[in-house]
């Protein structure tokens, strides 16, 4: 395990993207310098991370198509943003198919634990409401079979 550059989180070896902050961790000293990104300060990044994208998450979730499209557009340049959006995209696509949110946590639980936990949470609630309906359409067919 290591720490992320800037806001010092634990993250595993292998990480491209801090999970807690959305930090690129692959680019180099060199990359950096290159950059013209201003640098920020890690409190003020995760402080902006944990409360500002809170909306991009609920926008995501009810448009995943735009999701995906930020999510590419800001994913080198506001990482951040792209995590946010990405991950409320993830967790509608989840709540619609459990399927895709298995595959989705299944994939995603080591590099990026808590939106792996958000898709699996959504997967899990749409297989509940799933059989809650289909429950309640068998019930208003028996009904509607024993009025007639």
């Amino acid at each position: 395990m290591k720490n992320c550059k800037y806001c010092g989180a634990e993250i595993i070896d292998e990480a491209l993207f801090c999970p807690n902050c959305g930090a690129n961790q692959s680019l180099n000293e060199e990359k950096k310098a290159e950059s013209a990104a201003p640098e920020v300060k890690p409190s003020a990044y995760t402080a902006q991370s944990n409360e500002k994208f809170t909306g991009w998450t609920v926008l995501g979730f009810f448009f995943p198509l735009i999701a995906l499209i930020c999510y590419f557009v800001w994913k080198d340049t506001e990482p951040s943003k792209a995590l946010a959006i990405g991950k409320g995209g993830l967790m509608s696509v989840s709540l619609s198919s459990p399927i895709i949110a298995l595959v989705i946590y299944l994939v995603m639980k080591e590099q990026y634990p808590d939106v792996a936990k958000a898709c699996g949470i959504c997967g899990i609630i749409g297989i509940v409401v799933g059989v809650l309906s289909s429950i309640l359409y068998f019930i208003l067919l028996v009904a509607l079979m024993m009025l007639a």
